[in-house]
């Protein structure tokens, strides 16, 4: 059975958040250093169209 997400809206990371998880990942900063860098940024939403008709669906504003 196949399932597609039509639309996903979500908070998206900026490059600041792809390089603190790096610095994690790499053992340069723990994991209580990583949650209080991340607790305080501002992160934006992407927003996701899966399948043709979600697509069709949209309307400008």
């Amino acid at each position: 059975m196949n399932s597609f997400i039509g639309a996903v809206i979500g908070p998206i990371a900026d490059d600041g958040v792809a390089l603190q998880i790096g610095l994690f990942k790499d053992g340069y900063i723990n994991l209580a250093t990583l949650a209080e860098t991340l607790k305080y940024r501002k992160l934006n939403n992407q927003y996701y169209f899966g399948t043709p008709k979600a697509i069709k669906l949209l309307r400008r504003l």
